[in-house]
Parts: structure tokens; sequence; C-alpha cells
């Protein structure tokens, strides 16, 4: 059976609980073996609280911590 893969694109401007728990809930239904997060860096639309750096410094802890929980992710 071929692997099932959500792709989340968001902001995580910053990445908060509220991402997490939508991960887990998209990984705990079964229905997805995978979730791909794809943080959306630059759009002209859309305003920022925190700068590119700290923005993927901030993504990068938040994936580990999902890692950590041994949650089918990638980024």
């Amino acid at each position: 059976m071929p692997t099932k893969i959500a792709i989340y694109w968001w902001a995580f401007n910053p990445p908060t609980l509220w991402h997490s728990e939508v991960i887990k809930y998209i990984l705990e239904g079964k229905l997805i073996d995978k979730v791909i997060i794809c943080p959306d860096w630059l759009r002209d639309d859309k305003s920022y609280w925190i700068d590119l750096l700290s923005r993927r410094k901030l993504i990068d802890i938040f994936y580990n911590e999902l890692k950590i929980q041994n949650l089918n992710i990638e980024i």
C-alpha cells in the first residue's frame, strides 16, 4: 500500500502548540502516514512577527521536539 503523505504548509510564525496538536491529530487518525512541514518563508501578502533567522531556529526546535515524540514528520 502506498505511503499517504500530508503537506502542512503554514507560516509557523512562530510555531506553537496548536501547530503540533494539528500534526498529532493528523497522524493519530491513521489516515496519513507522514506529515511534511513546509513553512512559507517570505510572502508579500503576509506580515511576520519575528525575523527570518529567528523563525528558522524556532522551526528547527519545533521539529526536533516532534521527532523526540517519534512522530513521522519531515521538514
